[in-house]
């Protein structure tokens, strides 16, 4: 999906300054260790329809805020909100709700689905916390609906997780998250543990949902080459923050941040999509989450960096040497230097 979508006025995800802190630890025969800021400041939309694909090396805070949108850990700072509802002023019942709106599906399936229930009661389950979604009679017919929605039998209903590939369980486990009819799918490195020919039907069968459903995702992965085939828009993590975002094709065609251009730079041999014309090896490694960078905090591996760059953090900016083009073709970017200028 390289285009862009029509976005409505409106976003399904809207994300401020979102910040998320594991606190320290520490006690008698154990060393005391830091505070961790995970996700330092993100800011994200997500609109109807739309895929919006969330990129970075591990430990850079992808499945925080992923976690953090579901509800799944508490945030510090910043809001989260699904149409007017803040996830941040909600009680019990409030954030119950919320969940029907917004469903995670996992990388590992097997161990996401519980080896005791079948695919119908592991389809079902939610709603029974959910009862107004599907009455009680329609159950039945509704699994099996939701089965074959995602290109299983529904006579399989009755199986085990074990009775399933690995690729039949990620369908069950989408079914499962269908179950409530959210709006917004946080899938969160929903193929990485399948075979590659296996992927692609998984990428397939999702992008069908959501021209059907006209769902919206929030996307996880490693690999650009899904990425590039799935996303609409592309968000870059470094080290807790949003170094770069904007549509996928102009991104991964034109990069604006080193980072990002040294992420294209490794997949070169198989990837005609860049312009990119040779690989750029970083220096050293990601500095720790609980003690980032003064400045900006991919200075100490930027080949570009200066004085500035150690001494002032970069805000996320459109660049004006692309104030020509069309709004919904423009990337921001979080750099002093950006490649923009080279061009």
């Amino acid at each position: 999906m390289t285009g862009t979508v029509s976005v409505a006025v409106k976003p399904i995800l809207d994300i401020r300054d979102l910040v998320v802190t594991y606190p320290g630890r520490g006690g008698v025969l154990s060393r005391p260790t830091p505070s961790v800021t995970a996700v330092a400041g993100v800011s994200l939309q997500i609109f109807p329809g739309e895929t919006l694909a969330l990129v970075g090396e591990s430990g850079c805070g992808k499945t925080t805020v992923a976690r953090a949108i579901v509800g799944l850990i508490k945030t510090t700072g910043g809001s989260i909100r699904v149409g007017d509802a803040d996830l941040g002023a909600m009680d019990g019942a409030a954030t119950t709700r919320w969940r029907r709106q917004v469903q995670m599906v996992f990388q590992d399936p097997y161990s996401s689905l519980d080896p005791r229930m079948t695919a119908r009661r592991l389809i079902s389950e939610p709603w029974d916390i959910h009862p107004d979604v599907v009455a009680a009679a329609d159950r039945p017919a509704e699994v099996e609906r939701l089965l074959a929605l995602v290109g299983l039998d529904p006579s399989h209903a009755d199986r085990f997780p074990h009775q399933f590939s690995g690729g039949q369980r990620q369908r069950v486990m989408i079914a499962r998250a269908l179950a409530l009819r959210p709006q917004l799918l946080v899938c969160d490195e929903p193929v990485s543990a399948l075979d590659v020919s296996i992927q692609a039907q998984i990428i397939n069968l999702l992008s069908d949902l959501q021209r059907q459903l006209g769902l919206a995702y929030l996307f996880i992965s490693h690999d650009l080459s899904v990425v590039r085939h799935i996303s609409h828009r592309v968000a870059v993590m470094y080290l807790g923050r949003i170094a770069e975002d904007g549509p996928t094709r102009t991104l991964f065609e034109a990069p604006d941040h080193p980072y990002t251009a040294a992420l294209l730079s490794a997949v070169l041999p198989m990837t005609p999509w860049t312009q990119t014309s040779t690989r750029i090896v970083l220096a050293g490694d990601v500095a720790s989450p609980a003690d980032p960078p003064i400045g900006c905090r991919f200075h100490p591996r930027c080949w570009r960096a200066d004085e500035l760059c150690a001494g002032s953090e970069p805000v996320l900016r459109t660049l004006e040497s692309r104030s020509s083009t069309p709004a919904d073709a423009r990337s921001r970017v979080a750099c002093h230097h950006p490649l923009d200028q080279e061009r």
